[in-house]
C-alpha cells in the first residue's frame, strides 16, 4: 500500500535524504518521484507508440503506465503549467509548483492543493513502486520562530506531502 511505501526512507538513503531538502528553484516545488524506469518529456511520452513500448522491459512499461495515468489525472494542471510529468528509464518525476501547495514561508499544504495530491495519491496506491518526496523552499532566506532556516521550511513541506498522501491512499 502507499502508507507502507511512505514508511521510512527509500532503499540507501537516510532519513534526511528521504524528507529531501535544500534550497529550491525560485518558488520552489514539491518533487515525487515514483522509483521504477524511463525519462522523456510529456510531449515526447505523449508521441510513444506501442509498438515501441512492446520492446521495452515490463519494468519500462510500468513506469510508463504511471506515468500516463498520472498525467491524464493532472491534465488540467500541466496545461496550466503548475505540474509537470516526466518519465525517465529510472523513474517517474512529478514536479507540483510551490504556486499551488505552499504560501510563501509555510510548511502545511493549502487547502486547495489537498485535492491534487489526493488525486494523485490515487493513482499512486495501485503501484507497488517505492515513492520518494523531495521539499523545496522559498527562493529568500528565511528565519522564524517556527522554522529556523530553509531547510527546516523544505523538510516540513516534504513531510506535509507525505503525509497527505499516505492520509489519501
Amino acid at each position: 500500500s502507499l502508507v507502507q511505501a511512505m514508511q521510512g526512507s527509500p532503499s540507501g538513503m537516510s532519513d534526511d535524504e528521504a524528507i529531501g531538502g535544500g534550497l529550491g528553484p525560485a518558488g520552489g516545488m514539491a518533487v515525487i518521484d515514483v522509483q521504477g524506469h524511463l525519462r522523456e518529456s510529456s510531449q515526447d511520452r505523449m508521441m510513444t507508440s506501442s509498438s515501441m513500448l512492446q520492446e521495452v522491459s515490463p519494468r519500462t512499461r510500468r513506469l510508463h503506465e504511471i506515468g500516463e495515468k498520472i498525467a491524464t489525472a493532472m491534465g488540467s494542471l500541466i496545461d496550466r503549467g503548475l505540474v509537470d510529468v516526466n518519465i525517465s528509464d529510472e523513474y517517474v518525476q512529478v514536479d507540483l509548483k510551490s504556486d499551488i501547495l505552499f504560501a510563501s514561508g509555510v510548511g502545511n499544504v493549502a487547502p486547495t492543493a489537498e485535492p491534487v495530491i489526493g488525486a494523485l495519491a490515487q493513482v499512486l496506491v495501485g503501484f507497488p513502486n517505492e515513492v520518494r518526496v523531495e521539499g523545496h523552499t522559498d527562493n529568500r532566506p528565511i528565519r522564524s520562530a517556527v522554522f529556523r532556516s530553509n531547510w527546516e521550511l523544505s523538510a516540513a513541506r516534504a513531510a506535509s506531502v507525505v503525509h497527505l498522501l499516505t492520509d489519501s491512499g
